[in-house]
């Protein structure tokens, strides 16, 4: 189903942005930044409250999914350069009939610093819509 591939869906977005990946090539991964992960890279994870819409009839169908991302670097300027290139391709994605995923919105994040790694995160909030079925 397409909920159990949204996340995909959006690392194949940021993997086909040429923004993002002139800074990350393909280090793009779910959740946690663990001790190997080479930097910079994207970091991404569900969070909580999305919703699913709901009519008389019972559920709708259309679905949105929050997701966290983060742009992590060693140093602060990359890390803010990269969340600013997700937040980029984020924005100029449209949905289509092929997919019929659509970015309903993006934020920004907090910053976020992982002192084992000497690392810095800048993060984006997106809210992607999608008819579940």
């Amino acid at each position: 189903s397409l909920a159990a591939m949204i996340e995909q869906k959006m690392v194949d977005i940021l993997l086909a942005d040429a923004g993002v990946a002139a800074i990350v090539g393909t280090r793009i991964d779910p959740v946690v930044v663990r001790q190997t992960t080479a930097f910079p890279s994207v970091i991404y994870r569900r969070l909580p409250g999305g919703e699913r819409t709901y009519s008389l009839a019972g559920r709708g169908g259309m679905t949105t999914v929050a997701i966290a991302l983060y742009g992590w670097a060693t140093d602060y300027t990359t890390a803010r350069s990269l969340s600013n290139a997700i937040r980029n391709a984020l924005d100029a994605y449209t949905s289509n009939e092929a997919d019929g995923i659509q970015v309903a919105s993006v934020i920004d994040g907090a910053d976020e610093w992982i002192d084992e790694l000497s690392a810095f995160g800048c993060g984006v909030e997106a809210r992607l819509m999608f008819m579940e079925v």
